[in-house]
C-alpha cells in the first residue's frame, strides 16, 4: 500500500518539494525485501520519483548486513535467516 502524505509541518517548512510517499508492505523474507528495494530504486530512479519512506517487517527472524560486510565477521543467531544489503555499511 503507498501513501502520499503532505503534512502540514511540510507545508509550513521553506522545503517546497514534493510530497512524501510512505510504503509499508506485509512480512517478507529477506530476499524478497532486499528486491522490494532494489526495484523500488530503479522505479525512483526512471520516474524521477520524489521521497520514499518504507516500513517493512521479516516474515522470519532475519539478519540483515551491508553490501560491504562479510557473514563471517556477523554473530547470527541459530536457526535466524541472513540476507546482504544492496547498499549500505
Amino acid at each position: 500500500m503507498t501513501v502520499a502524505v503532505q503534512a502540514d509541518v511540510a507545508r509550513r517548512t521553506p522545503h517546497a518539494g514534493p510530497p512524501w510517499a510512505i510504503v509499508s508492505t506485509p512480512p517478507l523474507s529477506g530476499r524478497e525485501n532486499m528486491a522490494t528495494d532494489v526495484q523500488t530504486l530503479r522505479r525512483l530512479h526512471e520516474e524521477q520519483g520524489g521521497p520514499l519512506l518504507r516500513f517493512f517487517r521479516w516474515n522470519r527472524p532475519t539478519v540483515s548486513y551491508g553490501r560491504l560486510q562479510r557473514r563471517e565477521q556477523i554473530s547470527i543467531p541459530d536457526g535466524w535467516d541472513t540476507i546482504q544489503r544492496p547498499t549500505g555499511g
